[in-house]
């Protein structure tokens, strides 16, 4: 194997951890957040990786083996891929792509080319679809869905939720899932719902929605989901509220604070197995009917 080749494999493992669908140019799937390998330029150049939500392109990658130090003349090969996008491209900015990486497999180097800063900053992770496009100052209603991996899912928890993703983002707010009994159907309408926790206001009051009904998030809310199965929205909802109550979360800044997205990331949560997520989840909804 080739370095570069080791390298892209450590490349492709940071990209799947963020969220995205590593595809070769042939097997693009539409509205899906993919880093389309070998993607096409202008002058029949091909860019390492160039990533797409909602069908637009919104990432250069270029890819170098271990031992290169990325250095201008990879930071110039990327910008130029940047600027030079196939004419029928869908794009985030007029004419360009406008966040541009650098990697070989060891570190990765970003540059936000909306800036007009002139320097790459050294980051520690590649960046999730939702957060590209807070970087670019964008939104998508569900085009930013990061990767969903099967891990424990059954294979017809999986198709339905892949299904289910596939729907609203053609539009369609209502949706039934048919499964055979027994087969997790509570399972998976936990897992196509959103944890949503308060920024401004009554900072880090939570909510749970389940799609049920169509709705518009303002921008003072944070909407939150798992990255790997194995989550019970409900339990995350009661920890939420206990670290609401305890002070654990807490606004910040002059005059109107918040409880920005970098402390959502800088969250410590435990994550038992799912199985006791779901008892501790259920024996609160007992204790807590009870009472009221």
């Amino acid at each position: 194997m080739l370095p570069e080749e080791k390298a892209r494999i450590k490349i492709d493992d940071k990209l799947n951890r963020a969220g995205w669908y590593v595809v070769d140019r042939g097997e693009y799937v539409p509205q899906t957040t993919s880093a389309i390998r070998e993607a096409l330029t202008q002058g029949n150049k091909e860019s390492d990786y160039l990533l797409f939500i909602d069908n637009k392109a919104i990432a250069v990658l270029e890819a170098k083996r271990a031992d290169n130090p990325l250095g201008e003349d990879v930071g110039s090969q990327a910008e130029n891929y940047a600027r030079t996008p196939l004419s029928w491209y869908g794009l985030w900015e007029n004419g360009f792509i406008p966040l541009v990486y650098l990697s070989n497999g060891e570190k990765i180097l970003f540059k936000n080319l909306l800036s007009g800063e002139d320097e790459y900053t050294e980051i520690d992770s590649m960046h999730t679809p939702k957060e590209m496009l807070r970087l670019i100052k964008r939104s998508s209603e569900y085009g930013a869905l990061p990767k969903l991996e099967k891990q424990s899912l059954r294979d017809c928890q999986y198709n339905a939720e892949i299904n289910f993703e596939k729907s609203i983002k053609n539009g369609k707010k209502k949706n039934l899932a048919v499964l055979a009994t027994g087969s997790g159907k509570t399972y998976l309408a936990c897992l196509a719902s959103y944890l949503l926790i308060c920024e401004g206001g009554d900072i880090g009051r939570s909510a749970i929605w389940n799609f049920d009904f169509e709705m518009r998030i303002q921008n003072h809310l944070h909407r939150l989901r798992g990255y790997i199965p194995d989550i019970c929205q409900k339990y995350y909802y009661y920890l939420m509220w206990l670290y609401k109550d305890k002070g654990m979360i807490d606004g910040r800044g002059i005059g109107l604070q918040g409880f920005s997205s970098k402390r959502v990331h800088e969250l410590v949560v435990p994550l038992p197995p799912l199985a006791e997520q779901k008892r501790i989840a259920e024996t609160l909804e007992k204790v807590l009917g009870a009472l009221m």
